[in-house]
């Protein structure tokens, strides 16, 4: 296992300069908009059916978790550039042509 290459919940947190919410004018969906570090927002919506089950806190975290997917997926995307600038070691290469060398026998090729 490689710590360096996988984004850590420091990273996460790390990336995140603000959050804030809106509850949209339907009523049914609460937006939340992280901010990142770097000034670039992700977006993650929480929605319901019936304005009788609205809970902010609720939706609130529903919408907080969707947006922070997101930003996980930003921190990944760096850690693998610098992977692939040297930047940060890995063995990614050397273990995906041992992958490669044993399931060799079992490709699939999908076709229309």
């Amino acid at each position: 296992m490689n710590p360096n290459t996988k984004p850590t919940t420091a990273q996460i947190e790390g990336a995140i300069k603000e959050v804030t919410y809106t509850r949209t004018p339907s009523g049914k969906a609460i937006v939340c908009e992280i901010t990142m570090a770097n000034g670039f927002v992700v977006h993650g919506i929480s929605a319901l059916v019936d304005l009788d089950n609205y809970n902010e806190a609720l939706g609130r975290q529903a919408a907080f978790a969707h947006a922070k997917s997101e930003v996980w997926a930003l921190v990944a995307y760096d850690v693998q550039t610098k992977i692939s600038t040297g930047e940060i070691e890995s063995r990614h290469d050397e273990l995906l042509q041992a992958y490669r060398t044993g399931v060799d026998n079992q490709a699939v090729t999908l076709t229309n």
